[in-house]
């Protein structure tokens, strides 16, 4: 298993069955895994493991690719009453592999419903990543009165 952006470990494995007193050293080659790079499950085969005078009966596994974490902080906005919303954005941070938030999330942040004056929440709404778990930090969305000459 590996977070995603991350470099492979060692596939490593168990033997039985070695006989003479003989190590894993007597086998050559090793194990390989199925390609890929974005979280998922790749099987982990065989490769080109073999051993002079033994015949290898092989049990594979899987090898796991899991999300890795991801930082987005809402900024706060201002407008006035009766004005239009400002478009809402944020700060991500923690994108491995040349990724950005315009390449690796989908959907967009949101604000709580409301036109009054009063402090909205702005909150991570259908913002989402394939290959992170996002830790999102909110932030307010404030409307303040608008000015009345009377």
């Amino acid at each position: 298993t590996r977070q995603y952006g991350l470099a492979d470990p060692s596939l490593t494995f168990a033997t039985t069955g070695l006989v003479n007193g003989e190590t894993v050293s007597v086998l050559t080659g090793g194990l390989a895994r199925a390609p890929g790079e974005t979280v998922g499950s790749y099987a982990i085969s065989r490769g080109s493991l073999g051993a002079q005078n033994y015949t290898i009966t092989f049990v594979g596994a899987d090898f796991t690719i899991t999300r890795a974490p991801l930082s987005v902080e809402a900024d706060a906005r201002t407008r006035e009453y009766g004005l239009a919303d400002p478009a809402l954005t944020f700060v991500a941070s923690g994108f491995r592999l040349g990724d950005t938030a315009a390449t690796a999330l989908t959907g967009a942040i949101a604000r709580a419903a409301g036109e009054n004056v009063g402090a909205y929440a702005i909150g991570q709404g259908t913002l989402a990543a394939q290959n992170y778990d996002i830790g999102f930090t909110a932030a307010t969305f404030t409307i303040t009165p608008a000015p009345l000459d009377v």
